[in-house]
């Protein structure tokens, strides 16, 4: 019923690991076992929340470390005797839920959902949702050593670790694989189609909404760096009450709001845009504003939901916002790698097609009216 201190909160999950280094005393670990370990947890990580502004960056990567230990040490143990036939076992409440299950090949190409407590945890959707892609079967082929069977852990957790200039607008969703029975989870990267990972978004106001939809970035938690990042990562689509993060590698995933950039609006700026272009539309959108939502899928969503107003781009300024995003995947001349935003405009978004071959220098003339 008391408050967890910083370092009790360190304390609980240090116990929990150290109790899981022997474990030649267990000879069954039931459900209940299972769920009351990771409930341990996950009043661990709520208490972690709670301390805001106390939680050091190095404190939050020692604990994120050790709570995948423990989670890693407690899948081992739960699906030791188990077989892909059998069903993942879920353990949910108002912090979070974990999923543990073992599978094979068969999973990849299909979706993995994951119920949530929404009222409890505050936000607008009910389940999270994993979609493993077909081709990551590959990847994982190399790493069985033989074996056809591996372990899934798909967990949703209350704390997601953010400072600033970034806010955490989403509980952290967390997808690993490990070698069945084995103790170190696999780091999976450079797939060739993404992980696509649905996130519960918190409720917030309407104000609120309003400016975190221009801000809103797809991230990830980096534990080499003891950081989050971007690298590999992006935001596919995004309503009120889910985002959709699309990434090359499997990690644990936040949605954050980064209050660093800027905020667009419907007026003209006085700021001159580069001297490559025009320096503004015919609809008073400036072409920095134009120019940003290249390759940035928040961004560009944020200009599409404008209300609609009449724009006018030359071949001018498109050639340069087309080669900013043309860069991001691939650059021109070869096959695009990925469906970036070309541009956006109020109610237009214009995006690559994956496998399109851009020349230098590709550029249109476009003009929306109604």
């Amino acid at each position: 019923g008391g408050e967890l201190s910083w370092s009790g909160v360190v304390s609980a999950v240090a116990i929990l690991r150290a109790g899981l280094q022997d474990t030649s005393y267990i000879t069954k670990l039931d459900d209940k076992c299972v769920g009351s370990a990771a409930r341990v947890l996950r009043i661990v990580m709520d208490a972690v929340r709670s301390q805001g502004g106390q939680v050091t960056r190095d404190g939050a990567v020692k604990l994120l470390a050790d709570r995948e230990a423990v989670l890693r040490s407690v899948t081992t143990l739960l699906l030791s005797p188990q077989s892909a036939l059998n069903p993942a076992l879920v353990v949910r409440d108002g912090m979070g839920s974990d999923l543990f299950a073992r599978r094979d090949d068969r999973v990849f190409g299909t979706n993995i959902s994951i119920a949530v407590d929404a009222a409890g945890l505050g936000v607008g959707a009910e389940q999270a949702v994993v979609s493993l892609p077909a081709s990551m079967s590959k990847a994982v082929s190399a790493l069985l050593n033989g074996s056809s069977e591996f372990d899934v852990r798909v967990g949703v957790s209350e704390y997601a670790p953010a400072w600033a200039p970034l806010v955490a607008r989403s509980p952290m969703v967390g997808v690993s694989l490990y070698p069945a029975a084995g103790a170190q989870v696999w780091s999976v990267e450079g797939l060739p189609g993404p992980v696509r990972v649905t996130v519960p978004l918190h409720n917030v106001s309407d104000n609120a909404w309003a400016v975190f939809r221009l801000q809103a970035a797809c991230m990830f938690w980096d534990a080499g760096a003891g950081n989050l990042s971007a690298r590999g990562v992006r935001l596919a689509a995004m309503t009120r009450e889910w985002a959709v993060c699309e990434s090359s590698h499997l990690s644990e995933f936040v949605v954050v709001q980064d209050t660093s950039v800027p905020l667009p609006t419907t007026t003209a700026t006085s700021t001159a845009p580069p001297t490559t272009a025009p320096p503004s539309t015919a609809s008073g959108i400036s072409f920095e504003q134009l120019l940003a939502t290249a390759g940035n899928s928040s961004m560009a969503m944020a200009i599409e939901a404008l209300p609609f107003v009449p724009v006018e781009i030359s071949a001018n300024q498109s050639s340069v916002i087309f080669g900013k995003a043309v860069a991001l995947v691939g650059g021109s001349g070869v096959a695009c790698t990925a469906a970036v935003p070309l541009v956006a405009v109020p109610g237009v978004l214009l995006e690559t097609i994956v496998g399109e071959v851009y020349p230098a220098g590709f550029a249109i003339a476009l003009g929306t009216s109604r």
